[in-house]
Formats: C-alpha cells, sequence, structure tokens
C-alpha cells in the first residue's frame, strides 16, 4: 500500500511537471514607438499596444499588462482574467495572481486579492502576500501570509488551500533563502525567530533582528578564506545559495546558527556586531569546521529543512494543478483597448499621468491624439506640458491655440531653460509668417532677439541668421530713410554716420573697438562691447554736459526690447559694480541712453580724443554741473590762477590710476581693458601729463 501511494503521488507530481513544462516562454517585445506586445520565435502573438508588460514565463498561465493608468491579468489566448484593471501591478504567478494591492508603502502594500485564471478569489475573505520557498532553482513553491484588514503584523500563514500553519503564530512572514521562513511576531517590539513550511520554531522569536548568509553571498574576501580551506569546493553552486549561517542579534548579544536551526556559537556580546566582525571571530573553530563535515550537516538539514518543504512542496504542486490554465471571461484585452483609446476619459487620469500619455503619442508624432491629454497636464499647471502641447497645436495646424501657448511658455518659464528660448524662436517665425498672429516683423525680431539671447551657444549663428532674414525682409518692406549725423563744427552736415557705428542688429565682440557719442549738452560717451561667458559685457564711459568729469560704468546684457536691447550696471569699482543702473542701445546704434542722458549724435574715435580733455580738465569753473540738465555753472568766472603741481599725479604727470601703463586689470570683464582714466595714454587724466595744474 505504501508503494501504491508513493507511486501515486509520484505520478501526481509527474503530471504536474509536465503540464507546466507544455506551457513554452512568450517574450514580451518593444517596438520603435516605445509600445509592448508578445512574440514567439520571430511571430507577432499579440499587437504591440501595450504601455508595458511582462513575459509569460515558462510554465505561466498568466501575465499582466499596463494601458493608461491600470494593470490587467491576462491568459495566454489574450483575454482578460478579471473585467477592470488595476492601479497596482498585479503580482503573477503560475495559475493565480495577486491583484488589488494598495498604494501605500510598507508590508501593508504587499497584501492583496488572490484570483485564480476565471477571476475567482482563491482565501476567501481575506488580504494575502507570497511568502515562497525554493527547494532548487527550479523548484520553488508558495505559502500565504493571510490578513482580514491589510493591517501590518497581523497575518496568519496559509497554504494555497486555506489551511493555517500554525495558528499561534500571529505577525508578520518573509521568504528566507534558507529554505526557512522569517516570522515577526504581533508584539509591540516585533521580535523575529525562523520557522519551517509547518510552523515548526527553528530559532526561537527573542531577536531584535535576524539574517541569513548564503556561503553564495558571503563577502568576497571572506569566501577566499572558505575556499582555501576547502569548504566551497564540498557544495555544488545551487547548494551554496541554501547553505549557510544564520546571525541572530538582541542588543549587543548575537548567536550564529546554521539554516536548520541548530546553534552553532552560544549568545555573547561584541563590541562591533557587524555580521563580518563577528564571523571572524568563530571561522577558525566553529565555522570552517562546521561546513567541512558536509554529511553531517546535509543529514540535518534534510531532516529539519528539505524533508518537511518536499512534503509541502508536493501538496502546493498538486493544488495548483487543478487550476484553471485560461479565462472564461471572453473578453479580449486588444478590444479592450482599442475601446479604452477611442474613449479616453481624460478626466480620470492625474495631471501627471495625462502627461505621460500625452507624452508617448506626442513622441510617437500622434499630435491629435496627444491633445486632450497635453491640455489635461498643462491647464493643471504641469509646466513640461506647456511648449509640447504648442507644439502639438501648431503641427495640428491650430495656429492660434498654439501662439497662446508658445506665449504661456514666455510668462511661466525661466529665461534660459529650453522650452522658453524654443518658444521665442517659433514666435518670430510665426510673427515673420502671420501665422495664428499678426504679420509684424518687429515682433518677430523682438522674439527672435530673445531666442538669440537666451539660446545654447550652438545656436546663436542659427539666430543670427534668422535675424538677418527678417531684418531684410523689413527694409525691403520698409527702406530705412537715409540718417545723418547732427551738424557740428568738425563735420558737414550731410555726412552719414553709418561708418561710425555698428552694423544695426549686430553687437561687435571687440573691447578694443570705440563706438563713441556726444549730445546736443555737449555730453560725450564711448561705448565697447565683448561676449564673456557667454553673456554680453559693455564697458560705457558717459559724461552728461559739457564740463566736469564722467564716470565709468560695467553692464551687463539683460533683455532685448522692441527697439533696443536693455543693459544693467553700475559705476565700476575696485572689483564690482552697482547694479542700479540701466543702459539702452537702440538697434541700429542710433543712440544709446545712459542713466536717462540721451546720446543721439555719433562720432569717430579721433573726435572723441580731441573732445576729451576739454571734458576731463576743467579750467576756472569749478566743474559743478547738473546731471538731469547737463548744464554748468559758472561761478569762478574772470578769477585769476598760477600753475602748481597736479593734486592727482603729484607733478609726475603719469596716470595714478594704471601707473602710467595706459591699461589696468578689469574684474568685470575679466581680462585686461584699456584704463579709463587716462583712455590708454599713461598720462595723468587732470593735467594731461604735464604735471602741473591751475591753483587759485
Amino acid at each position: 500500500m505504501k508503494k501504491v501511494v508513493t507511486l501515486l503521488l509520484a505520478l501526481c507530481t509527474f503530471a504536474v511537471a509536465a503540464a507546466q513544462t507544455s506551457l513554452p516562454y512568450i517574450a514580451r517585445d518593444k517596438d520603435k514607438s516605445g509600445k509592448y506586445g508578445f512574440v514567439q520565435k520571430g511571430k507577432e502573438i499579440f499587437p504591440h499596444i501595450f504601455e508595458d508588460a511582462r513575459s509569460f514565463m515558462s510554465s505561466e498561465a498568466l501575465t499582466h499588462v499596463a494601458f493608461g493608468k491600470e494593470y490587467f491579468v491576462i491568459d495566454r489566448k489574450g483575454d482578460m482574467v478579471t473585467n477592470k484593471g488595476y492601479k497596482v501591478y498585479p503580482s503573477v504567478y503560475p495559475r493565480f495572481a495577486i491583484v488589488d494591492r494598495s498604494y501605500e508603502i510598507g508590508i501593508d502594500s504587499e497584501f492583496g486579492i488572490v484570483i485564480d485564471s476565471r477571476g475567482e478569489q482563491l482565501l476567501s475573505g481575506t488580504y494575502a502576500k507570497s511568502v515562497y520557498i525554493s527547494l532548487s532553482e527550479n523548484e520553488r513553491y508558495h505559502l500565504f501570509a493571510v490578513s482580514r484588514n491589510r493591517k501590518d503584523y497581523s497575518s496568519r500563514l496559509s497554504t494555497i488551500n486555506g489551511e493555517i500553519v500554525n495558528k499561534n503564530l500571529v505577525g508578520n512572514f518573509d521568504s528566507m533563502q534558507s529554505g526557512a521562513i522569517l516570522y515577526v511576531d504581533s508584539s509591540s517590539k516585533h521580535f523575529e525567530g525562523v520557522i519551517n513550511a509547518w510552523g515548526k520554531v527553528l530559532v526561537p522569536c527573542e531577536y531584535d533582528d535576524i539574517n541569513f548568509y548564503s556561503l553564495h553571498g558571503f563577502y568576497y574576501k571572506d569566501k577566499k578564506v572558505l575556499n582555501k580551506a576547502g569548504v566551497l569546493d564540498k557544495y555544488s553552486e545551487d547548494m551554496q545559495k541554501r547553505v549557510g549561517i544564520i546571525y541572530a542579534k538582541k542588543g549587543k548579544m548575537v548567536t550564529l546558527y546554521d539554516q536548520s536551526g541548530t546553534q552553532l556559537t552560544p549568545a555573547k556580546e561584541y563590541k562591533s556586531t557587524y555580521y563580518r566582525d563577528v564571523f571572524k571571530k568563530h571561522y577558525k573553530k566553529v565555522i570552517i569546521p562546521h561546513f567541512l563535515r558536509k554529511g553531517g550537516i546535509m543529514r540535518t538539514i534534510q531532516e529539519k529543512i528539505n524533508n518537511p518543504n518536499k512534503a509541502r512542496y508536493d501538496e502546493y504542486m498538486a493544488a495548483v494543478a487543478k487550476l484553471p490554465i485560461y479565462s472564461n471571461s471572453g473578453k479580449s484585452i486588444t478590444s479592450h483597448i482599442a475601446y479604452l483609446e477611442a474613449n479616453p476619459n481624460v478626466e480620470n487620469y492625474s495631471v501627471s499621468e495625462c502627461y505621460t500619455k500625452g507624452l508617448s503619442y506626442y513622441d510617437s508624432s500622434k499630435y491629435k491624439e496627444a491633445i486632450p491629454w497635453l491640455l489635461r497636464a498643462a491647464e493643471g499647471k504641469h509646466q513640461p506640458a506647456y511648449r509640447k502641447l504648442a507644439d502639438s497645436y501648431n503641427n495640428s495646424n491650430q495656429f492660434q491655440k498654439a501662439y497662446n501657448w508658445y506665449q504661456k511658455c514666455l510668462q511661466d518659464l525661466t529665461p534660459g531653460s529650453n522650452d522658453y528660448w524654443f518658444a521665442c524662436m517659433i514666435l518670430g517665425g510665426m510673427h515673420k509668417a502671420g501665422r495664428g498672429c499678426e504679420k509684424n516683423y518687429n515682433k518677430s525680431l523682438y522674439y527672435l532677439r530673445l531666442f538669440q539671447q537666451h539660446t545654447t551657444p550652438i545656436n546663436k549663428t542659427t539666430a543670427g541668421e534668422m535675424i538677418a532674414e527678417v531684418v531684410a525682409l523689413k527694409n525691403k518692406a520698409n527702406p530705412p530713410r537715409q540718417q545723418s549725423v547732427a551738424s557740428s563744427s568738425n563735420r558737414s552736415q550731410s555726412s552719414s554716420y553709418s561708418h561710425l557705428v555698428p552694423a544695426p542688429d549686430t553687437m561687435p565682440n571687440d573691447v578694443n573697438r570705440y563706438i563713441c557719442y556726444k549730445n546736443k549738452s555737449g555730453g560725450l560717451a564711448s561705448i565697447r562691447t565683448s561676449l564673456y561667458n557667454n553673456d554680453w559685457k559693455a564697458t560705457v564711459y558717459a559724461r552728461a554736459g559739457s564740463e566736469g568729469r564722467g564716470s565709468v560704468y560695467g553692464f551687463t546684457r539683460q533683455y532685448t526690447g522692441d527697439k533696443e536691447w536693455v543693459f544693467r550696471g553700475g559705476v565700476a569699482k575696485a572689483y564690482s559694480t552697482d547694479s542700479n543702473i540701466i543702459m539702452y542701445v537702440a538697434f541700429d546704434w542710433s543712440y544709446i541712453k545712459v542713466n536717462g542722458v540721451v546720446f543721439d549724435i555719433p562720432i569717430s574715435k579721433q573726435e572723441y580724443d580731441v573732445i576729451i580733455p576739454k571734458v576731463n580738465v576743467s579750467f576756472g569753473n569749478g566743474g559743478g554741473y547738473n546731471n538731469n540738465s547737463g548744464s554748468s555753472n559758472n561761478n569762478d568766472s574772470g578769477r585769476s590762477y598760477i600753475d602748481g603741481p597736479c593734486k592727482y599725479c603729484g607733478g609726475g604727470g603719469g596716470c595714478r590710476s594704471c601707473n602710467g601703463r595706459g591699461y589696468k586689470y578689469n574684474p568685470y570683464s575679466g581680462h585686461d581693458d584699456t584704463c579709463p582714466s587716462c583712455n590708454g595714454s599713461g598720462r595723468c587724466f587732470n593735467c594731461r601729463g604735464t604735471g602741473k595744474q591751475a591753483t587759485y
């Protein structure tokens, strides 16, 4: 009779194994659009319509796929196991799955509802999580921690048939690589212990922390010690994964066990409770001798671990063999996804989910399909959706809506971000062509200059070419009037200033080029521009009126207006500048405006050099002036004076600012600049190198 029972069990196990091996592996496959499908031997089994998928593993009847914000469990025919999807991906096993798991982080999130291939609940009335046990690399079975309420440390251990393994054990249960089960009790301190598959206690539940370290998982330096002693040669690679040491700690007391529960060392207090430090103290006398006694250890393991596990494995395999392979829902996942695609209920999705969904369509150039999803995300203030929504409208010929969302990019996004400067570029093109907005070359230039200002260095040339093209179109449509320099004693009234200033809409990157101006009040200014660390810098000398000394300023370009470049800076100091002064530079260089004073008569550098001594040196007037009006006060007219030593250079005639070199280091631009005090001459600005000044 005993032989007959043994034979029947063997036949049952063989039948289960045969049933499992009759289900071949079917691989998931990802296409160029990023969608998943299933292929077998190069042939498409299910189309590439899923946003995620899990392969059908050998012997497994079920898998899960994802579409939208839901996961679906399907069988090998492509039918849905249940008529609904789940927010958290299911755990899938040979002929059952755990679904409806919680979003919560922690132990609670592992618990769900166990269903078979027809969607019927196993372990009725409970939430469950799998506790797997491996006999070998290819032999694994499952017990279940079951709970009525998903709460931590309130579960019991059950078989797949619903049999409670040990009614006295209440808490939490987890898999251990050793073939045993980690048990954590339900007390407030959550002590840990180890049990076998039948609920027998192997390591008492009294420790703060328990870990299993297999021979295979030992630190590589420790494995060298074991290998040198000949331990690893006695165990196959598969056995090395299940044979090892259980480390049990309580406070600073540590006890070592093997995986069958045999105590190897007494409880002892250690200065360092790190497992490697503890192991090192016992390699020679305990651990190595223990593992070298291969026969005795294997008999203990066979009796305490493998034999009970084999009985549980056979029981589990027989129960799984009775579960159905295919669903009887008759509802194809492909038809269900086709319905969802045709009827997207956007309102049921979160902002981030809508963006993810819309992005998948956008990346596949399906712009009309992307619009409702990206619109929902953009209306939810998800800024990454703004430009992609504008692009989708633009590529769907809905130009007015595209224009409005590109404008939204400029309002809300950070200047310098990729989406910001890209929107500037597109808006410039839309105003150039009159697409979705008025045709306006000035506005086109405004946005293109913003693009040039904020784009990456590699795009600067492209931006310049686009600006030049719009300038040419603008000049063709409205030829500019010939502008002449205002009359002066040094020039003809009809002379053009075009040779004195840079070309319109360009900015020279040359610290040695002086662009010079004066105004009707006798004021004088010069400006030099350079590109430094992708920022336009300007060094400016400006004097509001005809008398007194001027000031040297340092500026950085901030943004581009409708007609002018706008710079911000201040009076240059030793290592920095104030940042409270604004300078405007006309696009055609017809004028500059510094701190409210306009300089609108371009002059040559030669004329500038002739005038500047008269501006910097003032005899007989006290140097008084009003910054706003540029008027001077000649209160000392007619007074007599004699030549005395210059109070600035002490009579030496050299520039004290640059020590007569004509240049000095400018911390604002980061390199040597012409000395602003002597304008490069090396001579004292006050006495012009004579060493003398008027003394009254």
